[in-house]
């Protein structure tokens, strides 16, 4: 298996626990009925780490698309290679800093992993033209 497929594989279960880990979290601020109801009524939003975490993911829903489609642009055209390697171990390692980052409020440097994360996607379409 290439490494760019392998890597998307650990980022899709790293979006598994992040969305696992944020809908935890909700449900102890909201209650396990509200994941039986039909969410008709207003709740109260979520504060402190569980919105956080719920902002981490929803970021990471914002980013994938890109990753998993420079990943694709670069298997399909058969361009797999050490830029693309590395981007795709950058994108999936900022990631998971990210997270940590986002939920224990650490800002600044929280962008500046996002950045990363992104250099990350652009190295994955920048290894298409080499």
């Amino acid at each position: 298996m290439k490494i760019e497929l392998l890597i998307l594989l650990l980022t899709v279960g790293l979006g598994f626990i992040q969305l696992l880990i944020a809908s935890a979290a909700a449900t102890k601020v909201r209650g396990k009925n509200y994941n039986f109801s039909s969410r008709d009524e207003q709740q109260p939003s979520l504060k402190g780490k569980p919105a956080r975490l719920d902002r981490a993911f929803k970021n990471f829903q914002e980013t994938f698309p890109f990753f998993l489609a420079g990943v694709f642009i670069v298997m399909a055209n058969d361009k797999a290679g050490m830029i693309s390697a590395i981007s795709a171990i950058v994108y999936l390692l900022a990631r998971m800093i990210y997270v940590f980052l986002y939920v224990y409020d650490v800002i600044y440097v929280r962008t500046a992993v996002w950045m990363i994360s992104v250099l990350g996607i652009l190295g994955l379409y920048a290894q298409n033209f080499l």
